[in-house]
């Protein structure tokens, strides 16, 4: 290939082609010619302008002028006669006959530093245009060899120097930026900001809080969440105020007229000495037992509680119908033993396998509302009540029975954060014993939420031959405590009473109390201490003397044991009863009992006392009174409830109602009956409040 001229003469050797063409040259021209028109001078380059120019003595030859406009930025045109011809990268021009790692000269004003050659290639550090706040990089400019921006729009957001917790927005390329306000109005949270993260607001666990509500505190922070406090007792232990709770402005007791008990003398009353004198003073004044249900429409088996806040309370119970079916009803109840109607929840034909709902019953929110354990065809179901007594939630069939058949014996024990529903089944075992079973499991239970795990066997099984009674379910600070009987032995008639605690961690170990020869299985009563943070329990001793003459009796004892089971205190002996071989004898048995707070330094227990005969056989239930102090100690009775010394009375229930009060409610009928007492009915169910005595 024929080198061209240089570039200074170009013009001039273009110009003589234009004359010379102008003077009608011949086609072939002159002998030597190499072209005769830029079409013959095509090097086969895109970036290579092919030209046929008229050189010394009108002697034409191609001329191939390089363009790096006509490659792209970074690239360079080398004509045909290169080693690289064509447009190549300047990086591997500068590296032409280096070999590896040779220092190049990468020639480009953005460099920073000395090139090194790399697989053919001149790589070297280049200037680094980052953004700004308001402008845009547009890279290095290679003419220059310094950073070109490009302004934002105005209005665009922007942090200053990147700094997140300086935002602002854009003006005319300069970022307007002001301090973040990471304050998120929340007290349980440490506010504060990280440059390159913005905002954090770090949960805050232990320190105190403010919910706005007086009535709930005090509050303290969890997880970065005010959580209420206790609520705020305000029942000033006068039936005839109103205890309740405002928000804003806390505790008021207006008083109630009319009312018994309020010092005025009312319409009815023949004396009224107010809270300071003895309630209940002339039959006038005072609170009366209230029928729930009566023949033909007979009831069973009720149940109450009392809301968390202490300002209503809730009974449910079974009414059974003259066809033999059966209902499930709740009533709202006052603090004044005011009921409201009746409210039907469930009904049921009555056919064989399924003969009660059992109703049981605890308050498990301060917003007001119950959880309901009952009977269905084959399970356990759970609804949450109200404070109306009507159904909020409800999950039918949430402990499965298989083939066990109910015994009519649940009991609730509620707690906010967690409760235990606790039952008792027969079972028929592969040599067609029957024998009984307890069961627990723990409920997570709220306004809105209803959950449950599965449940856990506790006592009872086929083999070894053992029989479980089923007592009561306690609520306390900390744990449910389940009472449990068991006769553990058919052979040796070996007995013995104890608890399962119940806590949000889950279902505690069997606590043994007392063990004993006898088929005499009554489970303790138990409630809450005073405090709340352990447990008293009422339970039966059988005692034998052998003396000149066998002497038996029947021994009360009570005991308190810590939020795990295990007694804290030794057993103290309450009452003995001797069993009078010639003429019977008197006993309160506290499976049938039940025990609740009167007032804050005492404790009542109802408990049906039964006349005995020499066969055993009970001629009278005489619902009763227990009056005991804040050591579990008896203090009077037994009582008879006013009005009820001739009743046959079962099925006791109660609950710590306002002020110093209990609710309590029964079922019975004025003559004697099994004690089985979810036998045929007509019964009544009733309901009385009992003050301070």
């Amino acid at each position: 290939m024929s080198q061209p001229p240089s570039s200074r003469a170009l013009p001039f050797l273009v110009l003589l082609l234009a004359c010379g063409g102008g003077q009608g040259a011949s086609d072939t021209g002159p002998a030597g010619n190499e072209c005769m028109g830029d079409k013959d001078c095509d090097d086969g380059l895109d970036c290579t302008r092919d030209l046929c120019v008229v050189g010394v003595n009108q002697v034409r030859s191609c001329w191939y002028e390089p363009r790096d406009d006509l490659c792209a930025v970074g690239e360079t045109c080398q004509d045909a006669g290169s080693v690289l011809p064509g447009c190549r990268p300047l990086a591997e021009i500068h590296c032409l006959g280096k070999a590896e790692d040779d220092a190049c000269d990468p020639a480009d004003p953005c460099a920073t530093g000395e090139g090194r050659c790399q697989s053919g290639f001149c790589e070297y550090p280049v200037l680094e245009c980052p953004p700004l706040a308001c402008n845009e990089s547009q890279g290095c400019d290679s003419q220059s060899g310094t950073c070109d921006y490009e302004e934002r729009l105005d209005g665009t957001a922007c942090h200053e120097d990147g700094d997140l917790c300086r935002p602002g927005i854009c003006e005319t390329g300069a970022c307007k930026a002001h301090d973040l306000d990471c304050d998120d109005g929340e007290v349980c949270t440490t506010d504060s900001c990280d440059p390159a993260q913005g905002c954090h607001h770090e949960p805050e666990t232990g320190g105190p809080c403010e919910d706005g509500d007086i009535c709930l505190g005090p509050d303290t922070c969890h997880k970065g969440v005010c959580k209420s406090g206790a609520p705020l007792s305000c029942q000033d232990g006068d039936p005839c105020t109103e205890d309740a709770c405002d928000p804003e402005t806390g505790c008021a007791n207006p008083l109630l007229v009319p009312c018994c008990g309020n010092g005025i003398l009312e319409q009815g009353e023949s004396c009224d000495e107010g809270p300071g004198g003895t309630q209940g003073c002339s039959p006038d004044c005072g609170f009366q037992p209230i029928t729930l249900a009566s023949p033909p429409d007979s009831g069973r088996s009720p149940t109450v509680a009392w809301s968390v806040t202490g300002e209503r309370g809730l009974v449910a119970y079974e009414v059974i119908h003259p066809d033999g079916s059966f209902s499930l009803e709740t009533r709202a109840v006052d603090g004044h033993a005011e009921t409201g109607a009746p409210l039907t929840l469930l009904d049921a034909p009555g056919e064989d396998g399924f003969q009660t709902f059992a109703p049981a019953l605890g308050a498990v929110d301060p917003g007001g509302v119950f959880l309901l354990a009952s009977y269905g065809p084959g399970s356990v179901d759970l609804r949450v009540l109200n404070g109306d007594g009507a159904v909020q939630l409800e999950k039918t069939g949430a402990f499965d029975l298989g083939d066990a058949i109910p015994s009519g014996r649940i009991r609730v024990g509620a707690h906010p954060d967690v409760s235990a529903v606790a039952w008792e089944t027969r079972t028929t075992c592969p040599d067609q014993m029957s024998i009984w079973e307890a069961w627990v499991a723990p409920v997570v239970a709220g306004p809105a939420s209803l959950l449950t795990v599965a449940h856990t066997h506790m006592a009872g099984a086929c083999e070894p031959k053992s029989r479980a009674v089923l007592g009561k379910a306690c609520a306390g600070n900390e744990a449910v405590m389940v009472t449990l009987g068991q006769r553990t032995s058919t052979i040796t008639h070996q007995s013995s009473i104890g608890v399962v605690p119940v806590t949000p961690t889950g279902v505690g170990d069997y606590q043994e109390l007392a063990s004993f020869e006898g088929d005499l299985v009554q489970p303790p009563a138990c409630v809450a201490s005073l405090d709340g943070d352990r447990f008293l329990l009422v339970y039966m001793m059988l005692v034998t003397s052998m003396g000149s003459e066998e002497q038996a009796a029947l021994q009360l004892w009570s005991r308190f044991v810590d939020a795990t089971g295990v007694p804290d205190s030794p057993p103290t002996i309450i009452q003995s009863t001797a069993m009078d071989p010639q003429g019977g004898y008197q006993a309160c048995f506290p499976g049938f009992a039940t025990l609740s707070h009167l007032g804050k330094d005492q404790y009542i227990m109802a408990c049906p006392v039964a006349t005995m005969d020499l066969e055993g056989d009970a001629s009278a239930m005489t619902l009763s009174r227990f009056i005991l102090n804040d050591q579990g100690l008896l203090v009077e009775g037994p009582v008879p409830f006013e009005g009820q010394s001739a009743q046959f009375a079962l099925g006791v229930e109660s609950v710590s109602g306002p002020g110093a009060s209990a609710l309590v409610a029964w079922h019975g009928r004025p003559d004697v009956v099994d004690f089985d007492h979810f036998l045929p009915p007509p019964y009544w169910v009733r309901m009385t409040f009992t003050g301070s005595f």
